[in-house]
């Protein structure tokens, strides 16, 4: 590895330490200290936790040209390399959804907390375990979106952009889809799976960025009104 990639990647190990570390005792010390009257919230933290700690372990292990990878793919064939890190790559994408879509519950919560008019129950027994999954529910739906996007035996990101765009990619990293790609008559046609793949994935991201702004606005407004009546 060149000099910058080996400081990067002491930097992310470091990183994915430091997440483990702290979350770690944050799991911890909800489990031992945190105060009854916090209730189901507990669960959440540790939830949050769970969460933070897998998107940076497969942040790290997905690393360009990592030895973690490497260890992975041998004495697999080529198929089974091709397929392991289409997987493992679309998972990263599919935590960093989960993530948000997890962010977005702990807004939630909070309003309902705010509120005081029993809405909290919402969060209790099977209700919690709802809230739980369906973080998990639209990382799928994205992780199996961007499988489905993933290469195909007819195109190359190399060949194709050069062709279409008349761009050299070589030593640059990109990120996206083909909006237009040549069919097998080498016609210029809209790629509808490509656009509309991701569209979806977009869309799915308004959901949770909608809830936060949301819940958000108006759990601050209820906090404003009662820091007025306490002065």
């Amino acid at each position: 590895m060149s000099t910058f990639s080996l400081i990067k990647f002491y930097i992310d190990f470091i990183t994915l330490i430091c997440s483990i570390i702290t979350n770690s005792t944050l799991i911890l010390l909800v489990i031992t200290h945190s105060p009854p009257k916090l209730g189901n919230y507990r669960h959440l933290i540790c939830y949050f936790s769970i969460i933070s700690m897998l998107l940076s372990t497969l942040a790290f292990i997905v690393e360009p040209n990592h030895p973690t990878v490497a260890l992975l793919l041998l004495g697999r064939s080529e198929n089974e390399v091709k397929l392991l890190k289409s997987v493992i790559s679309d998972s990263v994408a599919s935590m960093f959804q989960t993530n948000i879509f997890a962010i977005s519950i702990s807004f939630v919560f909070r309003f309902f907390a705010l509120q005081r008019e029993g809405r909290l129950r919402y969060f209790a027994g099977k209700f919690l375990c709802i809230w739980m999954v369906y973080p998990f529910v639209f990382g799928l739906i994205s992780m199996v979106i961007l499988y489905q996007l993933g290469p195909n035996d007819r195109m190359t990101s190399l060949q194709d952009l050069k062709k279409i765009y008349d761009l050299d990619i070589e030593k640059t990293t990109y990120s996206g889809g083909f909006y237009w790609t040549i069919d097998e008559y080498g016609n210029k046609i809209w790629n509808i799976k490509e656009a509309s793949g991701i569209t979806v994935l977009n869309f799915m991201k308004l959901i949770p960025l909608s809830t936060i702004f949301y819940f958000g606005t108006k759990s601050y407004k209820i906090i404003r009104g009662l820091i007025s009546q306490g002065e």
